[in-house]
């Protein structure tokens, strides 16, 4: 059913009146995981290797019912004289779907040019602080302790989120914005995981949230006389 709607775009795309239309086409479709297998064997040799990771943040998205339609197509080509289609991006998401079995829903592109897949994944990817909209040093630390604390290899912004909600998120927010460790230079205290052992030191209750904040303040501005007993803990 997918390859014949395929080719049937294709021609429409191909016997368009309008130059720029001649050159591709994008419409959605819902996908069936044995479609997504077949589609699989069309994968164009000059793509990347199956990053395994990626698949499995994919599978991951979907399991959790986190996959959606989204503007980032699969993008199909033909070669010169070849009647039979060649996937030329998707092959990360077509591979997790076949391991969910799930039907999913995809943005699709048919291109009259097949080396339009050199021009593919070039642009920077957007890490969870560009999603999210948090700074990057509260996003970190959340990343970290996912990593630390769970089996999420590869936190997403949904993940990400999550926390940001809860007393970690404001802990790591009240770092960032008030206590204000340096910025410059190799500070321990500004660093990824003193800032999260701040987080779970006062969440675990192992030191109280103001002697938190009092002893971080200081040694963020060189006011420290003496170690204090939380360190010695």
């Amino acid at each position: 059913m997918f390859l014949e709607k395929l080719h049937q775009k294709y021609g429409k795309m191909m016997g368009s009146d309008d130059p720029l239309d001649q050159q591709q086409l994008t419409f959605n479709y819902k996908i069936t995981a044995a479609e997504a297998e077949r589609l699989l064997k069309l994968n164009y040799k000059g793509n990347r290797d199956l990053n395994k990771n990626a698949v499995r943040t994919y599978i991951r998205a979907m399991n959790l019912n986190r996959w959606s339609l989204n503007p980032e197509p699969l993008v199909f080509s033909k070669l010169d004289g070849d009647f039979a289609f060649i996937l030329l991006n998707g092959q990360h998401r077509l591979t997790a779907q076949v391991e969910t079995g799930v039907d999913t829903a995809y943005s699709i592109c048919v291109n009259k040019n097949p080396d339009i897949y050199k021009k593919l994944d070039q642009g920077k990817v957007r890490t969870n602080a560009d999603i999210t909209g948090s700074h990057k040093s509260i996003v970190h630390p959340i990343q970290f302790l996912l990593r630390a604390g769970s089996s999420i290899s590869r936190p997403t912004s949904e993940d990400v989120e999550k926390v940001l909600n809860n007393q970690i998120g404001r802990l790591l927010s009240e770092v960032e914005y008030e206590i204000k460790p340096p910025t410059t230079g190799h500070s321990l205290w500004k660093q990824t995981g003193f800032r999260a052992a701040y987080a779970v030191a006062i969440i675990t209750n192992r030191v109280s949230h103001q002697e938190a904040f009092d002893v971080y303040s200081k040694v963020c501005r060189n006011d420290l006389k003496e170690w204090p007993d939380v360190f010695v803990s």
